[in-house]
Formats: C-alpha cells, structure tokens, sequence
C-alpha cells in the first residue's frame, strides 16, 4: 500500500551560520525631516490587509485553473523536466523538477538533485497534486514575484517552477533535520506526519529537499543592517533579465514581512556583480553532468560580490531619507510594510565608463486624494548643470489617473493591488532623467552661467 504523503512545512528561514555582515546606515543619515503626526494601523486594518494579500497572491489558485495540466498535455509523454542551479550550505546543487499529469489526470512533481560534490547524495521527493495545493497556500510569493508577471499570467509550467517552486527549496542535511522536532509539521492525511521518522535517519552524506514559506534569497549568509531604527535581515530575489528585488525585514516587534525595493541593473553592472551558470559547466566530482532528454534549464547565477550591502548602502540609506520626509521623522517600519500607497521603491544602477557605479532612486506613490501616481527621482551621484556647480539632482513627475485608461484600457478603481503594482512597474519602465547637454557633467569648459534642465522624460 503507498504510504500517504506527506511534507513538512518551515517558517520564515533562520538566520544561517555565515558571519553576519553589519552595515549601520542609521549613523550616516543627514537629512532633518519636518516632522509629521505617527501614522499607525489597528490590528483590525493590519488583518484585513494581510487577509487581502493572502487572497491576491494565493498561488494554490494557479493549481486549481488547469493552467499546468494543458501545459504538460502538450509535452512528450504529458510531462517537463526544469532545472536550475542552487547555492545551498556551501555547495551548488542542481535541482530538478518534473511535472506529470497523474492517475486522476492532474499536476503532480517529482523533485531530484545533484550536488556538484559527488559524495553528498540528493534524497528524492514527489509532491502529489494534494500535497501541492496544501504546500502553496503556505508558500509567501510576493518577495519574488516580478510585478510584471501577475500570478494570472502564469501559463507554463516552467513559470510556475521559476516563480513558484525553485526560490523556495532547500537542502537539508542531518543538523537540520535533528532541530526539525521542535518546527511546525503539515500532515495533509490528517494522521500523524511520516517524513520526520524518515528524515531523522538520513546518511551524514544524504541532503534531503525541503520548502520553506519563505525566499532565502541568494545571498551567501546573513546580512544585517539598520533600517527606520530597526535592526533588520536582508535578502536579495532574482526575478528576472537584469532585475532583482532587496527585501528588509525587521527582527524586533512581531512583523515579518519586508519592505521591498527593486533592483534594476545596466548590463555591464550586472556583469560585474554576478555571474551566470550555465548548465553545461556543472559538474559532479570534476565530470561534467549532461542535459537529460527535454531539459529545460532556468537562468541560475553566482554573485561575484559578497560585500553586497555595502555597494548599496548609499541606495539604502536614501531610501530611509525619502521614508523619513515623506512620511515624518516618527514614522515606524511596521507602518511601511503595511501601507498602500508606496507601490515601487526602485534604484537603478549603471557603471559610467570614466565615473564607475551611479545609483538613482526612484519610487511611484499612489495618491487617491489628488488621483495621480507621483514618481520622483533622485540621483546619488552628482551633476554639473551650472557653471562651477555640482550636486544631486532630485526631479518629480505625476501620472493622472485619466492617463492609466489612455496607456493601458483601464480604470483606476477597478484594478487589484497587484494589477495596480503590474501598471505602475510598465509607466516606471517608460521614464528616464533626461539631461539635454550631457556634456556639462564631464567637467568641460561651458562658460555658460545658465543652469541646465534635467527631468523626468518618456523614452
């Protein structure tokens, strides 16, 4: 008789074992904010805000639209093999899901991995379509969610696995699964959970597949900074192309989700930072591990520079400066994580050939009162627009809720959050600081005492 599935269910990741790396961006803050009365939410507001991101980004909802059945029915045999490459404990792991449609003619996936040390074996799993739906509903997509890719556009199976599945697997190795007794179990048979007496007896060289209902992100280890005042854990989310997303979460009070700013890199900065793996370089004990018969390999990437939150602190710490002016002095990092007019925090970095890294904050606020999107720019490097003058240039635009129908077909009151988020993400795309003469910021010999423009423009 096949024993019952079941799977095991951890919170939000604890911190790893690397040494921390702690960025005090607090001490460097030098605007003076006018202050403003403290903004708070009720318990009430903060459950029917929580109750409505449940809903809006419940990705068991994929599994129940066939979406993934008529996907794989188009495949050789009705199924498809994903793989990507993983940074887990030390060790990079290929790790492979195959989705098939079992008996009951639904979406079920098997999980395998190789580890490029030959000697750690990967312990296989397969979810049923059962063990799946229950696993999702568990599972906190918004950190990797690309806000242009709504959970209503995912078609495929190899989205599903992009977005869905692969941010959120681990590797467990005999440590782990000692202290596992003491974390929440999710048996989805109603009796008593099987895979804990499983796991309890895995081989010092066996690592077994779990998912966790959080990202760990792809940093190397625990990076630590101070954030509003709060000591907090940074993670960074690979979403796709060039574009990344930091997510802050503050570790003091009961609030664990982050605060989220976008990333979006130039193609030499991103060349810089990171590296991609391409599949057909992993190896295995010094061999090579061939792709297998329709393979279907994800984007996977190694980060060069693991002193990344310093090469963004600069970016950080304006963003807590925006915070602190737009909101007051008083404001509290629970508030941000709950409210709903920052739609996009987003820094833009690009190497200059004789200048090296630039950095320009950009947000989009909604402002019902006024029924626009106000979008500002701020650079973090310095531009000569007059004579013998150099500074930051901070520039804002609007975009009026009229103009939302005439880009893109809709009405403002009839988008969701996330439809909300998807139409500020493509009109942020559009924009860029405009600078007429370029070459006043390479320090030429202009005698012109007149200030040049720099704004917001369409490209």
């Amino acid at each position: 008789m096949k024993k019952p599935d079941t799977v095991i269910y951890h919170p939000p990741p604890q911190p790893l074992s690397v040494p921390p790396i702690s960025v005090n961006i607090n001490n460097l803050t030098t605007i003076d904010p006018k202050p403003k009365a403290k903004t708070t939410f009720t318990t009430d507001e903060i459950s029917q805000i929580l109750a409505e991101d449940a809903e809006q980004y419940d990705i068991s909802l994929i599994l129940g639209s066939q979406v993934l059945e008529d996907d794989l029915k188009q495949q050789p045999g009705q199924k498809k093999l994903i793989s990507k490459i993983i940074y887990s404990k030390g060790k990079y792991i290929k790790a492979y899901c195959e989705g098939f449609i079992n008996e009951e003619n639904r979406v079920s996936i098997r999980m395998q991995g190789i580890c490029e040390d030959g000697t750690i074996i990967i312990k296989d799993e397969e979810l049923s379509h059962l063990v799946l739906s229950g696993v999702c509903k568990l599972i906190l997509v918004q950190e990797v969610l690309p806000y242009q890719t709504p959970l209503k556009l995912i078609k495929t199976f190899d989205e599903f696995c992009q977005i869905c599945f692969f941010p959120f697997m681990i590797f467990k190795d005999n440590g782990d699964v000692n202290q596992s007794g003491s974390e929440s179990e999710i048996s989805h048979n109603g009796g008593t959970p099987s895979r804990q007496s499983e796991s309890s007896q895995l081989n010092s060289n066996m690592r077994q597949i779990d998912l966790w209902g959080r990202s760990p992100g792809i940093l190397l280890g625990e990076t630590l900074i101070v954030f509003l005042s709060n000591r907090c854990n940074v993670s960074l989310h690979y979403l796709q192309d060039e574009s990344f997303r930091l997510g802050i979460t503050s570790l003091e009070g009961e609030c664990t989700n982050p605060i989220f700013i976008e990333l979006q890199y130039d193609k030499a900065t991103f060349n810089n930072m990171f590296e991609i793996f391409e599949h057909e370089d992993f190896t295995s004990d010094g061999e090579k591990v061939p792709l297998r018969e329709n393979e279907v390999p994800l984007r996977s990437l190694k980060l060069k520079n693991k002193d990344y939150a310093e090469v963004l602190k600069s970016g950080i710490m304006e963003l807590e400066n925006f915070l602190w002016k737009e909101f007051g002095d008083t404001i509290g990092f629970n508030f941000l994580v709950y409210e709903r007019t920052g739609l996009i925090y987003q820094i833009r970095l690009r190497t200059d050939p004789q200048d090296g890294l630039q950095m320009e904050l950009w947000s989009v606020r909604d402002s019902p009162t006024e029924k626009c999107f106000k979008i500002k720019c701020k650079t973090l490097y310095d531009l000569r627009l007059k004579k013998h003058q150099s500074d930051t240039v901070e520039r804002d635009t609007t975009m009026p809720y009229n103009k939302i129908w005439t880009f893109f077909g809709v009405n403002r009151a009839d988008l969701s959050r996330p439809q909300l988020h998807l139409v500020a993400y493509l009109y942020l795309t559009t924009l860029f600081l405009y600078l007429p003469t370029m070459e006043l910021n390479k320090g030429d010999d202009e005698d012109s005492e007149n200030e040049e423009q720099a704004l917001i423009s369409n490209k």
